[in-house]
Formats: C-alpha cells, sequence, structure tokens
C-alpha cells in the first residue's frame, strides 16, 4: 500500500497536468499505510491540513469558504477531543445520575 501511495505521488507530480488534490490521493494512502513514526505523523498532518485547504478547483478558497473551512476543522479538534479525554461523554456515562431521579438497572 505504502508503494501504491509513491506511485499515485509520482503519477500527480510528474504527469502532463496537476491539480493540488491528485496529490492528496497519494498523501491519504501513505497515511494510512506508511511506515511508524515521523514520516507517518507528518504526511497524516500534511494531508489533514491540505484536504482542508484544496480546493477541487484549484483556485484559492474565498473568505466564506476559508470560514467553513476553519469551522469544519475546529469542530473536528473539538470532537476528537472529547472522544479523547471524555470517553464516557460519548457514550452517554459522563454525567451523574439526577439525585432524587429514576435509575435505570444499568446504572444500579
Amino acid at each position: 500500500m505504502y508503494a501504491l501511495g509513491l506511485s499515485l505521488i509520482a503519477v500527480a507530480v510528474l504527469g502532463p497536468a496537476i491539480r493540488p488534490w491528485y496529490v492528496l490521493w497519494g498523501l491519504f494512502v501513505i497515511a494510512a499505510a506508511g511506515p511508524g513514526g515521523t514520516v507517518r505523523k507528518a504526511v497524516v498532518a500534511g494531508s489533514g491540513v491540505l484536504a482542508l485547504a484544496v480546493l477541487p478547483n484549484g483556485f484559492a478558497p474565498d473568505s466564506r469558504q476559508l470560514t467553513y473551512a476553519v469551522c469544519g476543522g475546529a469542530l473536528a479538534v473539538c470532537a476528537l477531543w472529547c472522544v479523547r479525554h471524555a470517553p464516557g461523554f460519548a457514550t452517554g456515562n459522563a454525567l451523574p445520575a439526577v439525585s432524587g431521579g429514576h435509575r435505570s438497572e444499568r446504572s444500579a
């Protein structure tokens, strides 16, 4: 799979026409199947940033598109932080039961 990612990047860079998202195809494969360590972390970060920054038409984003991309990235970071640091929050087990309320059999 790693060789496939390198091949896709080579075709994108050496081809007669290049669009920015052509490189992303190879980066996604390398991010998923690349060797562990620094290379993989750098490719994962780079592909994540480029996925939000590169538009299919190849032009720079306008202010509305940039605002949507930044808000979407911030929302993704918040969601990942919640999953990482508050695992019970996603399943509904993080909040304590209300005193005097009905307790289900599962929480007893």
